[in-house]
């Protein structure tokens, strides 16, 4: 690498965030679970309780400086995940119906937060969470829960942009009884065109977990089912490298899997739980991770960068006062930062209730510092280099000086 590589990674060494933001907006849970970027902004969605009750709640956010430019609050609901076609950012989460009866909600925003159009889609009058949105730029598919007294288990639904035209179901039926709080399912496309759906199936006969992904064409059908049953945990996150693998991130650490559905490499992490797995470029894939600090039962959230062999290169404490959570949406990046979304306790109290809305900007080039750390010989390589700079800011010094000199005589 040249002198100009090695000084942005000395001057990246200043901060590993950009800029993080911390708002407390009521005496109860405020928590940011999804973003998105558009047109240089953040897009935040989650849910607070500003007024007694869990209500949706959306953000725009600048994203070079992380300040608060439009807020939009919904209904009593939560959104969990968001999605960026044409001009729209598309939201989805669960709304509250009347009662028990909770019905999955898709919002198409503009990008001043103004509703588009929007669609309750509640088909069981029971439990009903979208958690997942994705399109190919031509259609919209959300996967999410269903849990009614007719139907447990996992849909998925292709509509149209405007939301209003509903071309397409896929269900899985499978009795999740207490899990289905700790399930989350996930949709995502791989390079050959095909959605995959990631999520938790449970064996009625034998009360057996299984990571399942159902691969569907275009229009929801199935076209292949891969059981990834040698691996116990929970899956939470999906992503694809370029080089046709796929990535599984859960309670089992993460799994580098082929599209046959082969697994390649197992990275157990012991006591954290993967919920967002994002391809960062060629060889790097990062991941944002909790664990449980027991006692008080609180989290601590970690962004860690792998390698395609899933070699540890870094692990960056994001925050050691979370609420636990599973967390849903997805990590976003542009050229200079990655972007995170998530909650803190505004205080660590013996009842742990307040929590404060939080959004993360870090700075890639210092986790590419990071990365250069492992290489044994850094130091040595660095030493030159810091040479250098030190040489050129005293040639500098001395040329002021005289210059100054030089412009005294003249003077006389």
């Amino acid at each position: 690498m040249g002198i100009a590589t090695y000084i942005m990674f000395l001057l990246s060494l200043s901060s590993i965030f950009q800029w993080v933001v911390v708002n407390d907006y009521s005496l109860g849970r405020d928590v940011a679970l999804a973003l998105c970027i558009y047109s240089y902004k953040l897009y935040v969605f989650g849910f607070d309780e500003i007024d007694g009750v869990s209500s949706m709640r959306a953000e725009i956010r600048d994203a070079a400086s992380g300040s608060l430019l439009r807020v939009w609050r919904g209904s009593m609901g939560t959104l969990y995940d968001c999605f960026v076609v044409d001009n729209n950012i598309y939201a989805v989460g669960t709304l509250n119906v009347s009662g028990n009866d909770f019905g999955w909600i898709i919002i198409a925003f503009d990008e001043e937060l103004n509703i588009v159009s929007m669609v309750l889609s509640n088909p069981f009058n029971g439990m009903d969470i979208a958690t997942s949105i994705y399109s190919d730029g031509e259609y919209i598919y959300v996967s999410g829960i269903v849990n009614g007294s007719n139907f447990n288990g996992y849909r998925v639904e292709k509509r149209s942009k405007d939301l209003y035209s509903l071309e397409a179901v896929y269900m899985v039926n499978t009795t999740l009884s207490w899990r289905w709080s700790y399930a989350l399912p996930k949709i995502a496309e791989d390079l050959d065109g095909f959605l995959w759906l990631l999520y938790l199936y449970v064996d009625e006969s034998t009360d057996i977990e299984i990571t399942k992904i159902d691969i569907l064409d275009k229009n929801l059908v199935a076209v292949k089912t891969i059981n990834i049953d040698n691996v116990k945990g929970y899956p939470y996150s999906l992503t694809f490298d370029l080089d046709r693998h796929a990535y599984v991130g859960g309670s089992m650490g993460i799994l580098k899997i082929d599209y046959n559905g082969n697994v390649l490499k197992l990275q157990e992490l012991k006591n954290y739980i993967i919920f967002r797995i994002t391809y960062i470029d060629k060889d790097r894939i990062a991941a944002f991770g909790s664990r449980i600090i027991v006692p008080p039962y609180i989290a601590m959230n970690n962004l860690l960068l792998f390698n395609k062999d899933l070699d540890i290169l870094a692990n960056i404490t994001i925050s050691t006062n979370s609420p636990w959570i599973l967390w849903t949406g997805r990590m976003e990046r542009n050229r200079n930062n990655l972007y995170i979304a998530a909650s803190e306790y505004k205080d660590i109290v013996k009842e742990l209730l307040n929590e404060a809305w939080s959004v993360y900007s870090v700075n890639i080039s210092a986790i590419d510092y990071l990365y250069m750390q492992r290489n044994e010989n850094l130091i040595l390589q660095l030493i030159p280099i810091i040479i250098v700079v030190i040489f050129s800011v005293v040639l500098g010094i001395i040329s002021i000086v005289v210059a100054k000199r030089f412009k005294a005589i003249s003077i006389k």
